[in-house]
């Protein structure tokens, strides 16, 4: 008999609004694990005198599920949605561009900080679907929250994204999705990745002018993340699952840049300027295929106001000096030449979705 490998499984997610209460999947979502998700119940045994041996126990409350979805960075596709819900506030779509008898239209999603996530989601992974093996049940996490993402270089140069949760508790025999709820949802796309060599990373002292193309820097790898606390243990009376996660400690946001050669640019500036708290501002863009004529697939992640935390250089023997700086983003003390914001991240995503991520 054939067993269960990862070609037969498949995973969908929705908005929900109820913590607890699980919502009917709708959209299916490219994951590489799932980690994390199953159940977390806390068994509780009698261990008074007078027993030969324990006795069969009882179950009592369920600890969060908390996975940490990893999937490869898109333009389109569920990581919009989920990068999105970590910011906490989309902008509704704007038309850029419109071609071929507006067959063809471009949208610009905007997406800021809200200074309270709200926004949670049903997830159910469907385990054999049509029955492979004999195999078939689901795996339901009914509500779970993001609490950040992070964006880093992966094999090959694609962009991979991950993104941790919060959940509720795992289920297995959900009444709302099933097989047939989950095998009906609308597919993720495959196509669209974001590639480093799509990736520019500009960066200049926040009281100098615009970035511009002069302020590109040579840079190696770049990690962004974004960490918004929650909290994730209070039980209360009433049920076994935790109560809606809520902000629980300043939100932060992370920019490790490592850059493969020593020079000027990346030495003498930051160095001097690490230690004496200088300010930077800067973006980091992927531009992808084209939409229309006119208009790429794009990703766009702006700082107005990047302070270097950490700084080093490592050196052994021979081996060329590859910098390593440390940054993390800041609200802004007013909005630098060319961010008419003072938030710590803006995130522009241009694709062929008309509907808002947050709708």
């Amino acid at each position: 008999m054939a067993g269960l490998n990862g070609r037969d499984v498949k995973v969908a997610f929705t908005r929900a609004t109820t913590w607890g209460t699980p919502a009917s999947v709708t959209k299916q979502i490219n994951l590489k694990s799932l980690d994390g998700f199953h159940a977390k119940p806390g068994m509780v045994v009698d261990e008074s005198f007078q027993q030969a041996f324990l006795g069969q126990g009882e179950m009592g409350d369920y600890a969060p599920s908390t996975p940490e979805l990893q999937m490869d960075l898109r333009y389109d596709g569920a990581g919009p949605l989920l990068v999105a819900a970590a910011c906490g506030s989309a902008a509704a779509p704007a038309v850029v561009s419109s071609v071929a008898a507006s067959s063809l239209v471009a949208y610009s999603h905007v997406l800021t900080l809200a200074t309270d996530l709200t926004k949670f989601y049903t997830f159910a992974a469907d385990f054999g679907g049509s029955g492979s093996a004999g195999t078939s049940f689901v795996l339901e996490l009914p509500s779970a929250k993001p609490k950040g993402f992070s964006i880093q270089v992966g094999d090959n140069g694609k962009m991979q994204l991950a993104v941790p949760l919060v959940a509720s508790k795992a289920v297995y025999n959900s009444a709302i999705n099933v097989n047939s709820t989950i095998g009906g949802a609308v597919a993720d796309p495959l196509a669209n990745r974001v590639f480093r060599k799509q990736g520019v990373f500009r960066m200049n002292f926040q009281g100098a002018g615009t970035l511009a193309a002069g302020d590109a820097q040579n840079v190696k790898e770049v990690i962004i993340t974004a960490s918004r606390p929650l909290a994730d243990a209070d039980q209360v009376f009433g049920q076994d699952y935790i109560i809606e996660p809520d902000d629980d400690g300043w939100a932060e946001f992370g920019v490790d840049l490592t850059f493969p050669r020593m020079t000027s640019a990346n030495a003498n500036s930051l160095v001097i300027g690490w230690p004496a708290g200088t300010a930077l501002k800067a973006d980091f863009t992927f531009s992808g295929n084209y939409i229309n004529s006119v208009t790429q697939y794009g990703m766009l992640f702006q700082f107005p106001a990047l302070q270097i935390t950490e700084w080093d250089a490592p050196l052994t023997g021979h081996a060329q000096v590859r910098p390593i700086a440390k940054c993390m983003a800041r609200l802004a003390t007013s909005s630098p030449s060319g961010m008419a914001w003072v938030q710590p991240l803006k995130v522009t995503i241009t694709n062929m979705n008309s509907a808002n991520l947050l709708a």
